[in-house]
């Protein structure tokens, strides 16, 4: 299941050129795929869904009914059995990193188990689908949460949360639009960066991390992991172990 899954999520959240993502949303980059593929807030700029005409994330976020989110890729019938079987949540209520999981879940269903839900012998559609996704990620925790550990831990996924990182609109004459500033010799960083990981780096998850935090300025002192590796590596992967590796990244 969780390689449909994750192929969802690149399908409907991925940016595929981080030189076109660099130096202006790095605060938008949620999840790093295995492959070091960028998993992004959608407002317009990941390459699946939120491409559509007239797109408006803050409002469909805001909205009672996320399924706008995904009304172009997810049979309605099927979302609306699965919102019920997840108890109808809000999408402000959730944040964006569950909700990215979420929306994929709902494709996942959509693709891989549309007849078995709708054709359901003997039991209503929402006890389908609890069976299908309450079997797999449900560990007797916070649904929502686990289905975020789950997808963490198994498909060697890192999540991030960059806060008050530099976004910066290139042109004559630099607008800075987050905390972070701009100068003739680079970027200067204020702000943190929170990393999640059950798994070492992958050399490609590790080359996009030392991207966004050279690019980023992030002061290392302001780089917070949180590793659940057997390897607690994910600092010196990153040369955050000392000082000396913090000036020869």
């Amino acid at each position: 299941m969780m390689k449909e899954l994750v192929s969802c999520m690149i399908e409907l959240f991925s940016e595929s050129s981080w030189d076109n993502y660099i130096q202006t949303n790095i605060r938008k980059v949620l999840f790093l795929t295995s492959g070091g593929q960028l998993i992004v807030f959608p407002t317009g700029y990941s390459s699946g869904m939120a491409t559509h005409e007239n797109w408006n994330a803050e409002e469909h976020y805001l909205s009672e009914n996320p399924y706008e989110f995904i009304r172009d890729y997810v049979d309605e019938t099927v979302w609306k059995f699965f919102y019920e079987a997840i108890n109808k949540p809000t999408m402000s209520q959730l944040g964006w990193h569950i909700c990215i999981v979420v929306w994929s879940l709902g494709l996942y269903l959509d693709r891989y188990h549309k007849k078995e839900i709708l054709e359901s012998n003997g039991k209503t559609p929402v006890e389908t689908i609890k069976e299908i996704v309450w079997d797999y990620f449900n560990d007797g925790d916070d649904f929502f949460q686990a289905i975020v550990i789950k997808t963490l831990d198994e498909a060697r996924m890192c999540r991030l949360e960059g806060i008050n990182l530099n976004t910066v609109e290139i042109s004559p004459t630099p607008n800075v639009t987050g905390i972070g500033r701009y100068s003739e010799s680079g970027y200067t960083g204020r702000g943190e960066l929170n990393i999640e990981t059950y798994h070492s780096l992958t050399d490609s998850q590790r080359r996009v991390m030392l991207d966004i935090i050279e690019v980023s300025g992030v002061s290392p002192d302001k780089i917070y992991i949180d590793d659940h590796s057997k390897e607690q590596s994910i600092k010196r992967q990153l040369r955050l172990h000392s000082i000396v590796a913090q000036f020869h990244r």
